[in-house]
């Protein structure tokens, strides 16, 4: 009987681990909503920098590394 109690114990600490985790690490926005803008591949950006210097665009993608600074 003890170890039936200890699993569920277990998946029910994981069960309430893993809602707090999706509930509170979403997608992270900082600052006003980009609305209206015209996106632009990171590729464009990379090869042809002066095109969008001045100009507002959105990038959307996913963020693998990030400075700590």
């Amino acid at each position: 009987m003890k170890p039936i109690l200890t699993l569920c114990a277990v998946i029910l600490i994981a069960a309430i681990a893993a809602f707090a985790w999706k509930y509170t690490g979403g997608e992270d926005h900082h600052g006003q909503a980009f609305t209206g803008l015209p996106s632009a591949a990171i590729t464009d950006l990379a090869t042809r920098p002066a095109d969008f210097i001045g100009k507002p665009v959105s990038i959307r993608g996913k963020l693998v590394q990030q400075c700590p600074a």
